[in-house]
């Protein structure tokens, strides 16, 4: 039976047809705005939805930005890692060299071949039995290349041994471009549905830009963002906390490293005004919170011309008592914006990130004080989470936003293989629960029957879906086994082989 189940599934997906998707240059006369960070033009794959489908599903298009983390260039790209300072914020203050980038695939689009198999990304794979919800869908798959995580708009001249170097960071017209080329050149323009999808630095790019690529589509498109594994802990977050000392605690490392990185790289300002910090005598000081947005922002050259959302500024300048131009750096962090975006989104996100909080597999790290420690900053970062989506709850409650939250050691990559608490259903299913919602909602606006402003309806669109609370699993139902063991797995659903890892089987 087992052998049988795995032919099934690779004999599925070479009927759906494994095709390697066709790469596509962004025309930069036509959108000058659009540059890898070398200077050359973006790269998207396109593989067209099967012709044997109906034709709804070749009007459905699944745009999906790649990931890669960001850099910085310079200075601030050359200091040492601190062994002392790691984890989340670290992976923050201390980004890729841009020099080096630009010679590679995530700066460059110069290597990229003519065609390219994506469907080692599960939600673009075409086999129906690990893409329930896309499999037959037209498939666009950004290359990233820019550094800014698909959201800024600046150029940046460093001096490296004394010649000039100029540095393009153009997430947004890279998004834009590679928009308007489907909608010019591919037949978008008569697509009924279109979600805009990301991993990582990509689902950060799909958050930032939501509200532009909408305006971009024909009304009568229905429109959303799906964002996976983009929310990482940020631990100088000013509202969401869980327990007030290990905020404190997560809080000065945040100022410790404002204060040393201002310091090593000449900021007498920002090193003077956090050199007065301190937790006894106020735990929580605006200025000082400011000089750690304007440390972070200094050290990342291209915050400087970022896509953020308005109402996110306006909302921290006024809670803080900051300057508007100094909220960019946390308006610009993920979570901030599923909080202000407008348009529908559902976020999938692990508490316990295996890239941005956790930089090794929980698996090894099991012991009682590594446990203790995770599950102290995975309670955190659940209060985070959660503060997001009330934060979305509260203005927009109309507008159809869903998450799914997971408490496995992963970074995107666990597509339809992981279950809610009761063993019913994957994070696929709720997406695709999710789209039906969208759908309702979308036709309601355009049909006139309904509001696209977030007035409350009679229930509200705002859903979030929690594996688990607390500790962190470990092996417990993030292992061998992909559901919980007191439950036998839901028939017709996968199975992991103990000791293998995720495989093929199906039952």
């Amino acid at each position: 039976l087992l052998l049988f189940a795995c032919l099934s599934s690779r004999l599925a997906a070479l009927a759906w047809g494994q095709r390697a998707a066709t790469r596509h240059y962004v025309n930069q006369r036509r959108f000058p705005e659009a540059r890898c960070i070398d200077g050359t033009p973006p790269v998207y794959y396109l593989r067209p939805a099967p012709q044997a489908e109906a034709a709804a599903h070749r009007r459905r298009w699944l745009i999906s930005l790649q990931g890669g983390s960001s850099c910085t260039v310079g200075a601030s790209a050359k200091w040492p890692k601190d062994p002392v300072y790691s984890g989340a914020a670290s992976e923050a203050l201390v980004p890729l060299d841009c020099a080096d980038r630009a010679q590679g695939s995530l700066g460059s689009s110069a290597g990229d071949p003519p065609e390219k198999d994506v469907s080692y990304k599960e939600i673009l794979s075409p086999d129906p039995a690990r893409n329930p919800v896309f499999h037959d869908w037209n498939i666009a798959f950004g290359r990233y290349c820019d550094g800014s995580g698909w959201s800024s708009a600046t150029d940046v001249v460093a001096s490296e041994e004394s010649v000039n170097r100029t540095y393009h960071f153009r997430g947004a017209g890279n998004v834009m471009g590679i928009v308007q080329s489907l909608l010019a050149f591919h037949g978008m323009g008569v697509a009924e549905e279109v979600i805009l999808h990301g991993c990582s630095s990509g689902a950060h790019g799909a958050l930032a830009l939501g509200d532009r690529v909408r305006a971009a589509l024909p009304p009568r498109t229905l429109f959303a963002v799906l964002a996976d594994s983009a929310v990482y802990f940020e631990n100088a977050h000013p509202f969401a906390v869980h327990d007030p000392q290990i905020w404190q605690k997560y809080f000065d490392q945040a100022v410790f490293a404002a204060a040393r990185d201002s310091k090593a790289l000449g900021f007498t300002d920002l090193t003077h005004a956090l050199a007065n910090y301190d937790a006894q005598l106020a735990p929580f000081q605006p200025s000082v919170l400011q000089a750690v947005y304007q440390a972070r922002r200094r050290t990342t050259e291209w915050l400087d011309n970022v896509t953020v959302y308005a109402e996110c500024t306006d909302f921290v300048a006024f809670a803080l008592g900051l300057r508007p131009r100094d909220t960019d750096y946390i308006c610009h962090s993920p979570g901030f914006q599923v909080a202000f975006g407008t348009v529908p989104v559902f976020v999938l996100n692990s508490v316990y990130d295996s890239w941005s909080n956790f930089k090794k597999d929980s698996s090894v790290l099991c012991g009682a004080k590594e446990t203790a420690a995770k599950g102290m900053l995975g309670r955190e970062a659940e209060a985070q989470l959660a503060w997001s989506m009330e934060q979305r709850q509260r203005r927009l409650p109309g507008v159809p936003a869903w998450a799914f939250f997971d408490h496995c050691p992963h970074h995107c990559m666990r597509w339809h293989e992981l279950w809610d608490s009761e063993g019913r259903s994957t994070n696929a299913d709720y997406v695709s629960e999710w789209l039906s919602s969208v759908r309702r909602w979308h036709a309601a606006v355009v049909g006139g029957a309904g509001r696209d402003d977030g007035a409350p309806g009679p229930e509200s669109h705002v859903r979030v879906v929690w594996q688990r609370r607390g500790a962190p699993p470990c092996a417990e139902c993030c292992g061998p086994q992909c559901w919980p063991e007191r439950q036998p797995p839901p028939q017709g659903r996968g199975r992991c082989l103990s000791g293998q890892g995720v495989q093929c089987a199906r039952i």
